[in-house]
């Protein structure tokens, strides 16, 4: 999924050394650096290190958890990394649902569209991959992001492929 691991305004320094989710730019830069290990380590097929990686960066999220709370972005991180279907769902709707309590639109923006990825690609349910589809959509018009306008635009031209009748 996209998240603001690499970038965008979840990377910024704030002039109090912080991220604007409160998290201190020291604490977010190694979940950056393990991100980054993870991807090229899984990119050189080291999936042994990858797994070690993504083992350290799922005890340092619990951490940041513990420390900070379940912030949306550290839940969504969180569901990229875990192997359950189920429990990659309950992440992401518990991330969508803090932003929305938050009014952080630009991690609604992104987590619907995780949510939206995860039913259409991972689960291939096209009900609920519509509904969040539809939600993205709505909250991109809030928060423009590029990068998720082209997913999004993938997602709807998969799923009206499957709607087509043949």
């Amino acid at each position: 999924s996209l998240s603001p691991v690499f970038g965008g305004p979840k990377g910024q320094r704030r002039a109090d050394d912080m991220t604007v989710d409160c998290i201190s730019a020291d604490e977010w830069r190694r979940v950056r650096e393990l991100t980054a290990e993870i991807v090229t380590l899984s990119g050189e097929e080291r999936y042994e290190a990858s797994e070690q990686a993504t083992h350290e960066l799922l005890e340092l999220l619990a951490d940041l958890q513990e420390k900070y709370g379940p912030l949306p972005t550290l839940l969504s991180i969180r569901a990229d990394y875990v192997s359950s279907l189920d429990e990659r769902e309950c992440l992401l709707v518990a991330a969508y649902l803090g932003a929305v309590q938050r009014a952080d639109v630009r991690n609604q923006t992104w987590v619907s569209h995780s949510l939206a990825a995860h039913y259409l690609d991972a689960l291939r349910d096209d009900t609920k991959g519509e509904r969040w589809l539809a939600i993205a959509e709505d909250s991109l018009r809030q928060c423009h992001d590029e990068l998720v306008a082209e997913e999004l635009a993938r997602l709807r031209g998969m799923l009206n492929a499957r709607q087509r009748p043949r």
